[in-house]
C-alpha cells in the first residue's frame, strides 16, 4: 500500500461524501431562489425546510463515520444512522448491545452500514447488531458486492481502478485493521450479505 494509494483512497471518499452531500444542497439552493417568487414562496419554503433537514442528518452521519468517532456511543450511532436512512429505501433494525460496544466499534459500525447500502442501491433491510463487536446483515437485491467482497479479501490492494462508490469497503476494511480488528464477510449471495468485525 503506497502512499499515492492512500491519498487516492482519501480522494474517492471526498468524490463520494460530495456526491451525497451535493443534492440536498443544490435543493436547498433552488428552494431560495423560488422564495423569489410570491406564488411559490410556501412551496419553497417547505422544499427549503426538508432539504435542510436531511442534509443536517447526513452531515451528522458522516461526521461520526468518518470524523474521530472518539466519545460515539451505540445509541448515538443508531440515532445517526436512522436519521441518515429516514425517506430512503433502506429500512434499519437496530438492536441493543447486550455488551458494551466500543466508540471505535460504534464507529466501525457506521462504516459497515455504508458498505451494506452500497452493495444494495434499490433497498434493503439492514440488521446491526453487536455482542462487543458489530455485525450488519443486509436483506435486498445485492448490486455492488464485488468491491466489498475484494476488500474484504485484501485490504490493501491497490485502489488506481477503483471509483467512488467502491471506495467504502476499502476505507471500513483500513479503519478495522487500524483498530486491531478484521472485516469479514461472512456470507453474500444475490439476496443477502453479512459483514461482521472480528477479532
Amino acid at each position: 500500500m503506497s502512499q499515492a494509494d492512500d491519498l487516492r483512497l482519501a480522494a474517492l471518499v471526498c468524490s463520494r461524501l460530495c456526491h451525497d452531500l451535493v443534492g440536498p444542497a443544490g435543493a436547498i439552493a433552488n428552494g431560495l431562489e423560488l422564495m423569489a417568487a410570491p406564488a411559490l414562496a410556501g412551496e419553497a419554503l417547505a422544499l427549503t425546510q426538508t432539504t435542510s433537514a436531511q442534509l443536517n442528518r447526513r452531515l451528522a452521519f458522516y461526521r461520526r463515520a468518518l470524523g474521530t468517532g472518539d466519545k460515539l456511543t451505540w445509541d448515538e450511532a443508531y440515532e445517526v444512522s436512522a436519521g441518515l436512512l429516514q425517506d430512503s429505501r433502506h429500512v434499519i433494525d437496530w438492536r441493543a448491545a447486550p455488551a458494551g460496544v466500543s466508540a471505535p466499534a460504534a464507529r466501525l459500525a457506521l462504516n459497515m452500514l455504508l458498505c451494506a447500502m452500497d452493495a444494495t442501491p434499490m433497498g434493503a433491510r439492514l440488521s446491526v447488531s453487536a455482542d462487543g463487536l458489530p455485525r450488519v446483515a443486509a436483506e435486498g437485491q445485492v448490486r455492488h458486492g464485488a468491491a466489498l467482497a475484494a476488500a474484504v479479501a485484501n485490504p490493501d490492494a491497490t485502489v488506481a481502478e477503483t471509483v467512488p462508490r467502491e471506495a467504502q469497503p476499502f476505507l471500513t476494511a483500513r479503519m478495522a485493521r487500524a483498530n486491531g480488528w478484521h472485516l469479514v464477510l461472512e456470507s453474500q449471495d444475490d439476496e443477502h450479505l453479512v459483514l461482521v468485525l472480528a477479532n
